[in-house]
């Protein structure tokens, strides 16, 4: 049996940009966090990344709307390999508190159309299961699984670079803030 190691291929070194108030689809990572994978570093079916990003997230209390999150690579970091799907916000207004995100990608298959089999969870109280209030006594903060569709394979480059960024797009132009921050991509590996 191999020994097996984790190796952080990169973090994010200061708070990345605070996302409040825009519908578009932004980076929610600094520049230097941004480090490209290398060709080649794809190597073999069942190879693992593990993508960890904490930080905080607010939300108003009226109309809230929906958080998006996803995983980008390619050469420009946007391929989209994980996609949360549209995260309900909590209908009781939250400032700043924190969130937990981990996304687990396995490679399925090699090439310029390989495959990946990405699943993801986020923690936090702000985020729903469908829009509500917060329950009157709070036990936990609630974890949903991402997407909360059936698991699918999405399609990647693994022979080229590979930039790593992760975005989030707001559905509605309001006072939801989402900031990462601590972020890491971990290549989960076997050796020797």
């Amino acid at each position: 049996m191999g020994i097996g190691y984790y190796n952080s291929l990169a973090t994010l070194q200061a708070a990345g940009p605070n996302l409040t108030a825009s519908t578009s689809a932004t980076s929610l990572l600094n520049a230097q966090a941004k480090a490209p994978l290398p060709a080649g570093f794809f190597a073999y079916a069942g190879q693992k990344l593990l993508v960890r990003a904490q930080g905080q997230i607010g939300n108003v209390v009226t109309t809230p709307g929906t958080l998006t999150l996803t995983f980008q690579m390619g050469s420009a970091g946007t391929t989209i390999v994980w996609n949360s799907g549209a995260i309900a916000l909590s209908t009781t207004v939250h400032t700043t508190l924190p969130f937990w995100l981990e996304i687990d990608l396995t490679v399925r298959t090699l090439g310029a159309t390989g495959t990946l089999m990405p699943q993801g969870r986020m923690t936090s109280l702000v985020i729903q299961g469908a829009q509500q209030a917060d329950a009157a006594t709070i036990l936990t903060h609630n974890t949903l699984m991402l997407p909360t569709t059936v698991p699918a394979t999405t399609t990647f480059d693994s022979t080229g670079v590979n930039v790593c960024d992760l975005v989030g797009q707001w559905s509605i132009n309001n006072a939801d803030a989402i900031q990462v921050q601590q972020y890491e991509v971990i290549s989960c590996n076997w050796g020797g």
